[in-house]
């Protein structure tokens, strides 16, 4: 008998041992936001810059899903925040009362220019916008409505199957200026999908 508990004593240990193993990788992992997930990292580390800074109150997020839906109350203090998709289906999950069923390529036809303080775009390119002309016409639009100093938050996906046109390979953004946010200009992840966010402002 007393083998017997011996023995079921030491899987208790060892167990314990790897429970508080397991217990801190699972949290080490959760607060190392470069390696966590795009959308962790986009809402613990860079929609506090945008929450917190009372020179932006108009906000247009282009893309929405399950996953945004909490968006309307993060931004609930802002004066104008409007979502644009061009699926239908995901209306659900856009801002009741201020979302449009639309491409992003059309945005001027519903604002009139200069009309957001912030642009957030993350997830669009690769996901649908696939091809040059869509992804050139869009910026264009997105700086029209966009006021003078006016933020653009682009997030993408760095690995072929989701960089379509190799964003990197020429200056897609020259009508734009860099610019930092926590002190960066470009947050690369270290997930599957290499995940980027990229900050511009309209001179």
């Amino acid at each position: 008998m007393k083998k017997i508990v011996d023995f079921l004593n030491l899987l208790k240990a060892k167990w314990g041992i790897f429970y508080l193993r397991e217990i801190k990788s699972r949290w080490t992992k959760r607060f190392n936001i470069l390696n966590s997930g795009p959308r962790r990292c986009m809402e613990y580390r860079i929609f506090p810059y945008f929450h917190a800074n009372s020179g932006i109150q108009s906000i247009l997020l282009v893309g929405v899903a399950e996953c945004t839906r909490h968006y309307e109350d993060y931004f609930k203090d802002k004066k104008l925040v409007y979502t644009i998709d061009i699926d239908p289906e995901k209306a659900v999950s856009g801002i009741p009362g201020r979302h449009i069923v639309d491409t992003v390529e059309n945005i001027d036809k519903y604002f009139p220019d200069s009309t957001f303080d912030a642009v957030l775009m993350n997830g669009v390119y690769g996901w649908g916008m696939n091809d040059e002309a869509s992804l050139v016409r869009s910026l264009e639009k997105v700086r029209k409505v966009l006021k003078k100093g006016g933020i653009l938050l682009f997030g993408w996906d760095k690995v072929p199957k989701y960089d379509p046109i190799d964003l990197d390979s020429k200056p897609y953004f020259k009508d734009f200026e860099k610019f930092r946010i926590t002190g960066v200009e470009r947050v690369e992840l270290d997930n599957k999908h290499h995940h980027i966010f990229d900050f511009y402002r309209k001179p």
